[in-house]
């Protein structure tokens, strides 16, 4: 049974070998180097090493899109603030171990700021979206043996990372 047609049938409800397994969201370095130490070769893909199932996802841009300037808006010794392409001004730490930068403004505050967003960034059509060679993927789809797919971030996800973890809760 191809990786599609388990795919495929497991999403029907249809009887499969066994049920998709896949890695959705990517492999920490710090994991990868562990792995190594404790085995995995260092030319095999975790996917292979693993005996996961093999999917693409198609190269549609899904965020904000055309994406802020990123800048450095201040820079120390020991922080930097900075806006990142989907227009969040937050502040990290230059050293030490990976933690969570602090959020310090969003692009959407208020409603106005929402329409704003909205026309300027979230334009479906966006020539930008899709990458050049996007009728030759199409063509192409039909003749694979695995299944695709578009990441879309999550529907809490990326609202909350355009409006903050507050002001997405009291939208809800």
């Amino acid at each position: 049974m191809s990786d599609r047609e388990r795919f495929s049938r497991w999403m029907r409800f249809e009887d499969v070998d066994r049920p998709p397994v896949w890695e959705v969201i990517g492999y920490w370095p710090e994991a990868l180097e562990r792995w190594q130490e404790k085995g995995m070769p260092r030319d095999v893909h975790p996917r292979v090493w693993f005996g996961l199932d093999y999917y693409e996802r198609l190269l549609i841009a899904t965020e904000v899109c055309p994406p802020f300037r990123a800048e450095t808006l201040h820079e120390d010794d020991d922080q930097i603030v900075y806006r990142d392409g989907e227009g969040v001004i937050m502040r990290k730490l230059k050293s030490g171990p990976r933690s969570m930068p602090q959020f310090l403004r969003f692009p959407v505050e208020t409603r106005a700021d929402w329409e704003r967003f909205k026309r300027e960034r979230l334009g479906p059509d966006a020539p930008m979206r899709f990458p050049q060679n996007w009728d030759y993927v199409v063509r192409c789809l039909p003749l694979r043996d695995f299944p695709v797919g578009v990441h879309a971030g999550s529907l809490f996800g990326r609202p909350r990372n355009w409006m903050g973890m507050e002001n997405i809760s009291y939208a809800l």
